[in-house]
């Protein structure tokens, strides 16, 4: 009975553990992605101002507006030959802190 009721509480435990982190995960992932959605529009605001002062400085608008996309190019292929240290390398370790937890403490 008591190797039973041991049984039971463990598959509770590990329930409400699984509700846990998967209510950090998600929310997590909520978070990231109205942060990104944010920096998006900031960025498109930041890119057009960037563009129109060019125009402005240089007395061409496609000029302006095509210096700033070959910034954003630059910015993109700096970011994609980056992409294990900003993107990868990140969710590994929130994942692996999230779901491997030491037994020593609570820590």
């Amino acid at each position: 009975m008591e190797l039973k009721h041991y049984i039971e509480l463990q598959k509770e435990f590990m329930q409400l553990e699984a509700a846990e982190k998967t209510t950090v995960l998600l929310s997590t992932v909520l978070i990231v992605v109205v942060a990104l959605v944010l920096s998006g529009f900031v960025f498109l605001f930041l890119a057009f101002a960037l563009a129109w002062y060019l125009g402005d400085v240089l007395k061409s608008m496609p000029a302006g507006f095509g210096i700033t996309a070959v910034v954003i190019v630059l910015l993109t292929w700096v970011f994609y030959i980056n992409r294990v240290r900003f993107v990868i390398n990140p969710v590994a370790k929130f994942m692996t802190r999230l779901f491997v937890s030491k037994k020593d403490g609570g820590q």
